[in-house]
């Protein structure tokens, strides 16, 4: 079968589309989980999407720890209750690895979680309804959630590609 000068364009303009997506948003949303001793966690978040040495920034978060709602990001720069002197500062990579002070979050029934990396993922939680802290070891993993266009626009190009095979093997 003998692709046309067309059907070649199609698939290239189709791969460029899919390897180099572009986004006319200002934010990417993730998504992100983790698990550990006694503890499950898991949602989205989103971050602009530009990152500055390598890091984006977290800007908002949904998800449930343990059964309970995520209701609120902790602000960068101020640390969960029962952790003073380890702020965090919402940063996160491409490749899903966090800082030192990683990410916090509050949760519907008023405890706090931050998630960070320090040779190894760990979360620090805090229940200060109960004065009770602990820091166990836990999997972590986020990744970046591909855009609906990105994939409408592969999509488009490989039924463009089909109709033309199609057209000229009549």
């Amino acid at each position: 079968m003998k692709l046309t000068l067309t059907a070649c364009r199609v698939v290239a303009a189709s791969c460029i589309a899919f390897a180099v997506p572009v986004s006319a948003h200002a934010s990417l949303l993730w998504d992100w989980s983790y698990s550990g001793p006694g503890v499950t966690a898991d949602g989205t978040f989103t971050t602009g999407n530009t990152a500055t040495a390598g890091y984006y920034q977290i800007t908002g978060i949904t998800g449930v720890r343990d059964g309970s709602a995520i209701i609120a990001l902790e602000p960068a720069g101020d640390a969960i209750p029962q952790n003073a002197g380890y702020p965090v500062d919402n940063l996160i990579t491409a490749a899903g690895l966090l800082t030192g002070n990683g990410f916090g979050y509050e949760t519907a029934n008023g405890d706090y979680a931050n998630p960070y990396d320090y040779d190894g993922f760990f979360e620090f939680f805090s229940d200060p309804g109960n004065d009770t802290t602990s820091e166990p070891a836990i999997t972590f993993k986020a990744g970046i959630v591909s855009e609906p266009g990105t994939i409408g626009v592969m999509l488009a190009g490989l039924i463009g590609l089909a109709a033309t095979v199609r057209r000229r093997a009549r």
